[in-house]
Protein backbone atom coordinates (compact mmCIF):
# COMPACT_ATOMS: atom_id res chain seq x y z
CA UNK A 1 0.00 0.00 0.00
CA UNK A 2 2.79 2.31 0.71
CA UNK A 3 4.71 1.66 -2.66
CA UNK A 4 1.20 2.55 -3.69
CA UNK A 5 0.95 5.72 -2.26
CA UNK A 6 4.46 6.58 -3.30
CA UNK A 7 4.21 5.96 -7.30
CA UNK A 8 0.99 8.13 -7.34
CA UNK A 9 2.71 11.15 -5.98
CA UNK A 10 5.77 10.18 -8.14
CA UNK A 11 3.16 10.47 -10.78
CA UNK A 12 1.32 13.60 -10.00
CA UNK A 13 5.15 15.29 -9.64
CA UNK A 14 5.66 14.21 -13.25
CA UNK A 15 2.62 15.41 -14.64
CA UNK A 16 3.14 18.72 -13.38
CA UNK A 17 6.60 18.93 -14.31
CA UNK A 18 5.40 18.06 -18.17
CA UNK A 19 2.80 20.61 -18.07
CA UNK A 20 5.40 23.07 -16.95
CA UNK A 21 7.74 22.73 -19.23
CA UNK A 22 5.20 22.64 -22.18
CA UNK A 23 4.00 26.33 -20.91
CA UNK A 24 7.91 27.55 -21.06
CA UNK A 25 8.64 26.06 -24.47
CA UNK A 26 5.31 27.06 -25.60
CA UNK A 27 6.66 30.49 -24.43
CA UNK A 28 10.09 30.39 -25.94
CA UNK A 29 8.65 29.67 -29.01
CA UNK A 30 6.00 32.41 -28.86
CA UNK A 31 9.18 34.32 -28.42
CA UNK A 32 11.48 33.25 -31.21
CA UNK A 33 8.70 33.52 -33.56
CA UNK A 34 8.41 37.31 -32.44
CA UNK A 35 11.97 38.18 -33.08
CA UNK A 36 13.16 39.95 -35.85
CA UNK A 37 16.18 38.31 -37.81
CA UNK A 38 19.33 39.45 -37.09
CA UNK A 39 20.64 42.73 -39.97
CA UNK A 40 23.13 41.35 -42.63
CA UNK A 41 26.30 43.44 -42.83
CA UNK A 42 26.11 46.77 -43.76
CA UNK A 43 22.31 47.38 -43.14
CA UNK A 44 20.86 48.87 -40.25
CA UNK A 45 19.25 47.11 -37.90
CA UNK A 46 15.49 47.53 -38.61
CA UNK A 47 13.71 49.50 -35.72
CA UNK A 48 10.39 49.34 -33.99
CA UNK A 49 7.51 48.22 -35.79
CA UNK A 50 5.06 51.33 -35.30
CA UNK A 51 1.98 50.40 -33.95
CA UNK A 52 -0.75 51.69 -35.71
CA UNK A 53 -3.08 54.45 -33.95
CA UNK A 54 -5.48 53.38 -32.44
CA UNK A 55 -9.45 54.12 -33.81
CA UNK A 56 -10.42 56.92 -32.58
CA UNK A 57 -13.71 56.11 -30.55
CA UNK A 58 -17.11 56.61 -32.67
CA UNK A 59 -18.93 59.63 -31.11
CA UNK A 60 -22.39 58.62 -29.22
CA UNK A 61 -24.97 58.97 -30.78
CA UNK A 62 -27.49 61.54 -29.55
CA UNK A 63 -30.22 60.32 -27.50
CA UNK A 64 -33.92 60.72 -29.19
CA UNK A 65 -35.93 63.70 -28.02
CA UNK A 66 -38.26 62.48 -25.66
CA UNK A 67 -41.77 62.27 -27.21
CA UNK A 68 -43.80 65.06 -25.97
CA UNK A 69 -46.72 64.30 -23.79
CA UNK A 70 -50.89 66.31 -24.77
CA UNK A 71 -51.21 68.92 -21.81
CA UNK A 72 -53.60 67.77 -19.83
CA UNK A 73 -57.08 69.43 -20.33
CA UNK A 74 -58.58 71.36 -17.81
CA UNK A 75 -62.28 71.29 -17.07
CA UNK A 76 -64.11 74.06 -18.19
CA UNK A 77 -67.40 75.88 -16.76
CA UNK A 78 -69.68 76.43 -19.81
CA UNK A 79 -73.32 77.05 -20.82
CA UNK A 80 -75.15 73.65 -21.57
CA UNK A 81 -78.22 73.16 -22.91
CA UNK A 82 -81.29 72.63 -19.95
CA UNK A 83 -81.49 69.27 -18.66
CA UNK A 84 -77.32 68.45 -19.23
CA UNK A 85 -75.26 68.99 -16.20
CA UNK A 86 -71.58 67.95 -17.61
CA UNK A 87 -70.33 66.79 -21.37
CA UNK A 88 -67.80 64.50 -21.77
CA UNK A 89 -65.95 64.20 -24.97
CA UNK A 90 -69.31 65.09 -26.69
CA UNK A 91 -71.60 62.95 -24.46
CA UNK A 92 -74.22 64.43 -22.44
CA UNK A 93 -74.92 63.48 -18.57
CA UNK A 94 -78.36 64.19 -18.48
CA UNK A 95 -79.31 65.48 -15.07
CA UNK A 96 -81.54 62.76 -14.23
CA UNK A 97 -78.86 59.92 -14.60
CA UNK A 98 -76.77 63.12 -12.34
CA UNK A 99 -79.38 62.75 -9.54
CA UNK A 100 -80.21 58.93 -9.51
CA UNK A 101 -76.03 59.04 -9.02
CA UNK A 102 -76.87 61.74 -5.89
CA UNK A 103 -79.27 59.48 -4.59
CA UNK A 104 -77.66 55.83 -4.50
CA UNK A 105 -74.46 57.67 -2.90
CA UNK A 106 -76.08 59.58 -0.32
CA UNK A 107 -79.74 59.70 -1.14
CA UNK A 108 -80.98 59.33 2.90
CA UNK A 109 -78.83 62.19 4.12
CA UNK A 110 -79.50 64.68 1.65
CA UNK A 111 -83.19 63.79 1.56
CA UNK A 112 -83.56 64.32 5.43
CA UNK A 113 -81.26 67.88 5.22
CA UNK A 114 -84.00 68.79 3.03
CA UNK A 115 -86.81 67.72 4.91
CA UNK A 116 -85.44 69.77 8.12
CA UNK A 117 -84.98 72.71 5.70
CA UNK A 118 -88.50 72.46 4.92
CA UNK A 119 -89.70 72.16 8.22
CA UNK A 120 -87.72 74.43 9.87
CA UNK A 121 -88.74 77.32 7.18
CA UNK A 122 -92.54 76.53 7.83
CA UNK A 123 -91.80 76.68 11.40
CA UNK A 124 -89.88 79.80 11.30
CA UNK A 125 -92.89 81.00 9.21
CA UNK A 126 -95.28 80.07 11.53
CA UNK A 127 -93.52 81.67 14.54
CA UNK A 128 -92.74 84.85 12.60
CA UNK A 129 -88.40 84.16 12.90
CA UNK A 130 -86.46 85.47 10.08
CA UNK A 131 -82.69 85.74 9.32
CA UNK A 132 -81.04 89.11 8.74
CA UNK A 133 -79.95 88.98 5.11
CA UNK A 134 -77.03 91.59 5.53
CA UNK A 135 -76.01 89.60 8.84
CA UNK A 136 -75.29 86.30 6.61
CA UNK A 137 -73.57 88.10 3.61
CA UNK A 138 -71.51 89.31 6.40
CA UNK A 139 -70.89 86.26 7.79
CA UNK A 140 -69.81 84.40 4.80
CA UNK A 141 -67.60 87.29 3.15
CA UNK A 142 -65.54 87.14 6.80
CA UNK A 143 -65.51 83.10 6.26
CA UNK A 144 -64.73 84.09 2.79
CA UNK A 145 -62.13 86.28 3.57
CA UNK A 146 -60.28 83.94 6.19
CA UNK A 147 -60.65 81.07 3.33
CA UNK A 148 -58.17 83.83 1.64
CA UNK A 149 -55.80 84.91 3.84
CA UNK A 150 -54.40 81.01 4.39
CA UNK A 151 -53.54 81.16 0.72
CA UNK A 152 -50.47 83.35 -0.45
CA UNK A 153 -52.28 85.10 -3.29
CA UNK A 154 -55.52 84.53 -5.99
CA UNK A 155 -53.80 81.67 -7.29
CA UNK A 156 -53.44 79.61 -4.54
CA UNK A 157 -57.27 80.21 -3.67
CA UNK A 158 -57.81 79.12 -7.18
CA UNK A 159 -56.03 75.70 -6.40
CA UNK A 160 -57.94 75.81 -3.35
CA UNK A 161 -61.51 75.85 -5.19
CA UNK A 162 -60.21 73.50 -7.86
CA UNK A 163 -59.00 70.55 -5.48
CA UNK A 164 -62.18 70.92 -3.67
CA UNK A 165 -64.22 70.50 -6.57
CA UNK A 166 -65.80 74.53 -6.22
CA UNK A 167 -64.68 76.04 -9.76
CA UNK A 168 -65.57 79.08 -8.68
CA UNK A 169 -65.74 81.62 -5.48
CA UNK A 170 -69.61 82.14 -6.10
CA UNK A 171 -70.22 78.48 -5.63
CA UNK A 172 -67.99 78.40 -2.38
CA UNK A 173 -70.31 81.63 -1.44
CA UNK A 174 -73.31 79.54 -2.10
CA UNK A 175 -72.18 76.35 -0.07
CA UNK A 176 -71.23 78.49 2.92
CA UNK A 177 -74.63 80.13 3.05
CA UNK A 178 -76.62 77.20 2.89
CA UNK A 179 -74.55 76.00 6.27
CA UNK A 180 -75.02 79.27 7.69
CA UNK A 181 -79.07 79.28 6.83
CA UNK A 182 -79.84 75.70 8.45
CA UNK A 183 -77.46 76.74 11.64
CA UNK A 184 -79.09 80.22 12.30
CA UNK A 185 -82.52 78.31 11.49
CA UNK A 186 -81.55 75.51 14.46
CA UNK A 187 -79.84 77.91 16.79
CA UNK A 188 -83.01 80.53 16.77
CA UNK A 189 -86.21 77.77 16.49
CA UNK A 190 -84.65 76.07 19.06
CA UNK A 191 -84.15 79.15 21.29
CA UNK A 192 -87.91 79.72 20.89
CA UNK A 193 -89.15 75.89 21.43
CA UNK A 194 -87.43 76.40 24.89
CA UNK A 195 -88.67 79.10 25.81
CA UNK A 196 -92.64 77.33 25.18
CA UNK A 197 -94.58 76.98 28.14
CA UNK A 198 -94.38 73.08 27.96
CA UNK A 199 -90.73 72.81 27.54
CA UNK A 200 -89.75 76.54 29.40
CA UNK A 201 -91.03 75.33 32.96
CA UNK A 202 -88.26 72.49 33.29
CA UNK A 203 -86.02 74.44 31.98
CA UNK A 204 -86.30 77.29 33.85
CA UNK A 205 -86.42 74.95 36.98
CA UNK A 206 -83.19 73.53 36.02
CA UNK A 207 -81.26 76.87 35.78
CA UNK A 208 -83.04 78.56 38.78
CA UNK A 209 -81.42 76.08 40.77
CA UNK A 210 -78.33 76.27 39.38
CA UNK A 211 -78.06 79.90 39.71
CA UNK A 212 -79.74 80.96 42.79
CA UNK A 213 -79.75 79.82 46.36
CA UNK A 214 -82.82 79.95 48.68
CA UNK A 215 -80.55 81.20 51.86
CA UNK A 216 -79.10 84.03 50.20
CA UNK A 217 -80.70 87.51 50.39
CA UNK A 218 -80.34 88.92 46.66
CA UNK A 219 -81.05 92.41 44.99
CA UNK A 220 -81.64 93.45 41.42
CA UNK A 221 -80.24 96.59 39.88
CA UNK A 222 -79.56 98.90 37.31
CA UNK A 223 -76.58 101.05 37.49
CA UNK A 224 -74.12 104.13 35.78
CA UNK A 225 -70.38 104.14 36.51
CA UNK A 226 -69.03 107.47 35.05
CA UNK A 227 -64.75 106.49 34.39
CA UNK A 228 -62.25 108.95 34.74
CA UNK A 229 -61.61 109.86 30.58
CA UNK A 230 -59.52 112.13 28.99
CA UNK A 231 -62.24 113.69 27.32
CA UNK A 232 -64.32 114.57 30.77
CA UNK A 233 -61.93 116.57 33.10
CA UNK A 234 -64.49 116.28 35.75
CA UNK A 235 -65.98 112.70 36.59
CA UNK A 236 -68.16 113.98 39.64
CA UNK A 237 -69.69 116.86 37.59
CA UNK A 238 -70.97 114.72 34.90
CA UNK A 239 -71.78 112.37 37.63
CA UNK A 240 -74.36 115.19 39.36
CA UNK A 241 -75.52 116.44 35.75
CA UNK A 242 -76.71 112.38 34.86
CA UNK A 243 -78.50 112.01 38.11
CA UNK A 244 -80.15 115.41 37.69
CA UNK A 245 -81.52 114.52 34.41
CA UNK A 246 -82.58 111.25 35.33
CA UNK A 247 -84.39 112.74 38.14
CA UNK A 248 -86.06 115.21 36.30
CA UNK A 249 -87.01 113.20 33.30
CA UNK A 250 -84.72 114.75 31.05
CA UNK A 251 -83.79 111.72 29.93
CA UNK A 252 -84.06 107.83 31.43
CA UNK A 253 -81.66 105.65 33.47
CA UNK A 254 -81.41 103.17 30.50
CA UNK A 255 -80.76 105.72 27.57
CA UNK A 256 -78.71 107.48 30.11
CA UNK A 257 -76.72 104.45 30.79
CA UNK A 258 -76.34 103.39 27.22
CA UNK A 259 -74.65 107.08 26.63
CA UNK A 260 -72.33 107.32 29.71
CA UNK A 261 -72.08 104.17 31.37
CA UNK A 262 -68.12 102.45 30.66
CA UNK A 263 -69.25 99.14 32.33
CA UNK A 264 -70.00 95.99 30.92
CA UNK A 265 -73.63 96.90 31.81
CA UNK A 266 -73.72 99.56 29.42
CA UNK A 267 -75.47 97.83 26.32
CA UNK A 268 -78.00 96.45 28.84
CA UNK A 269 -79.22 100.08 30.23
CA UNK A 270 -77.16 99.59 33.02
CA UNK A 271 -79.66 96.08 33.73
CA UNK A 272 -77.19 94.23 36.23
CA UNK A 273 -79.79 91.14 36.71
CA UNK A 274 -79.80 89.75 39.59
CA UNK A 275 -77.24 89.81 42.25
CA UNK A 276 -75.80 88.72 45.53
CA UNK A 277 -76.18 90.90 48.67
CA UNK A 278 -72.86 90.31 50.20
CA UNK A 279 -70.81 89.80 46.94
CA UNK A 280 -70.32 93.54 47.68
CA UNK A 281 -69.52 93.14 51.27
CA UNK A 282 -66.21 94.68 50.40
CA UNK A 283 -67.17 97.58 49.04
CA UNK A 284 -69.13 99.95 51.51
CA UNK A 285 -70.15 102.76 49.16
CA UNK A 286 -71.91 100.14 46.95
CA UNK A 287 -73.12 97.72 50.09
CA UNK A 288 -74.68 101.03 51.98
CA UNK A 289 -77.28 102.46 48.64
CA UNK A 290 -78.60 99.04 47.63
CA UNK A 291 -79.79 98.43 51.86
CA UNK A 292 -80.84 102.05 52.23
CA UNK A 293 -82.45 102.56 48.28
CA UNK A 294 -86.18 101.69 48.44
CA UNK A 295 -87.45 100.08 45.42
CA UNK A 296 -87.56 102.38 42.67
CA UNK A 297 -85.06 104.89 43.65
CA UNK A 298 -82.25 106.42 42.30
CA UNK A 299 -79.02 107.12 44.18
CA UNK A 300 -77.49 109.91 44.47
CA UNK A 301 -73.74 109.66 42.64
CA UNK A 302 -71.52 108.30 44.98
CA UNK A 303 -67.50 107.44 44.43
CA UNK A 304 -65.51 104.03 44.63
CA UNK A 305 -61.91 103.23 42.90
CA UNK A 306 -63.41 102.74 39.65
CA UNK A 307 -65.11 105.60 39.78
CA UNK A 308 -68.38 107.65 40.06
CA UNK A 309 -71.56 105.47 40.25
CA UNK A 310 -75.05 106.37 40.01
CA UNK A 311 -77.55 102.87 41.44
CA UNK A 312 -81.17 102.49 40.89
CA UNK A 313 -82.93 99.64 42.93
CA UNK A 314 -84.93 97.28 41.00
CA UNK A 315 -86.06 94.77 43.60
CA UNK A 316 -84.70 93.56 46.87
CA UNK A 317 -85.30 89.76 48.33
CA UNK A 318 -84.65 88.56 51.70
CA UNK A 319 -82.75 85.25 52.30
CA UNK A 320 -85.16 82.27 51.47
CA UNK A 321 -87.84 84.88 49.59
CA UNK A 322 -86.79 84.70 46.06
CA UNK A 323 -88.68 82.30 43.93
CA UNK A 324 -88.44 80.33 40.06
CA UNK A 325 -91.33 83.06 39.28
CA UNK A 326 -89.11 86.34 40.77
CA UNK A 327 -86.85 85.47 38.22
CA UNK A 328 -88.98 84.06 35.12
CA UNK A 329 -88.64 86.79 32.85
CA UNK A 330 -84.85 87.05 33.84
CA UNK A 331 -83.82 83.59 33.24
CA UNK A 332 -86.15 83.39 29.95
CA UNK A 333 -83.87 86.97 28.61
CA UNK A 334 -80.84 84.42 29.41
CA UNK A 335 -82.16 81.42 27.53
CA UNK A 336 -83.30 83.38 24.50
CA UNK A 337 -79.71 85.23 24.42
CA UNK A 338 -77.87 82.02 24.55
CA UNK A 339 -76.55 79.64 21.61
CA UNK A 340 -78.49 76.25 22.57
CA UNK A 341 -76.53 73.24 23.27
CA UNK A 342 -76.28 71.26 19.81
CA UNK A 343 -77.73 68.03 22.11
CA UNK A 344 -81.16 70.14 22.50
CA UNK A 345 -81.11 71.40 18.81
CA UNK A 346 -81.03 67.88 17.33
CA UNK A 347 -83.85 67.54 20.05
CA UNK A 348 -85.69 70.23 18.73
CA UNK A 349 -85.44 68.25 15.36
CA UNK A 350 -86.83 65.36 16.31
CA UNK A 351 -89.61 66.86 17.71
CA UNK A 352 -90.51 68.65 14.59
CA UNK A 353 -90.22 65.79 12.27
CA UNK A 354 -92.24 63.54 14.76
CA UNK A 355 -94.99 66.60 14.58
CA UNK A 356 -95.00 65.77 10.37
CA UNK A 357 -96.00 63.19 8.43
CA UNK A 358 -93.45 61.89 6.10
CA UNK A 359 -92.70 59.46 3.70
CA UNK A 360 -89.70 59.34 1.69
CA UNK A 361 -89.01 57.18 -1.24
CA UNK A 362 -85.85 56.29 -2.58
CA UNK A 363 -85.70 54.30 -6.05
Amino acid sequence: MKNSITSTKAGFLIVCMILTAMCFLSGRAYALEEAPPPPKEGEKPAGPEKKAEPEKPAEPEKPAEPEKKPEPKEVKLDKLPDGVVARIDGKDVKVEDFLQFVLDLAGGQLVVLHIDLVLMKREAAKRKITLDAEEMKKKVDEEVANLKKRYRDEKGFKNFLKMQKLFTEERLRRIITFNKTIAKYKEKLTQAWMLDPEQCGPELERRFKRQFRADREYFRASHILIMPRKDVPDTKALAQKVAAEIRTGTTTFEDAAKKYSGDRYKDKGGDMGFQLVERFNNQPEFLENIKSLKVGEVSAPFETRQGWHILKLVARYAAGKITPKDVEEYLKGGMANTKPHPMMQNKFLEKLRGSSDIIIDLK
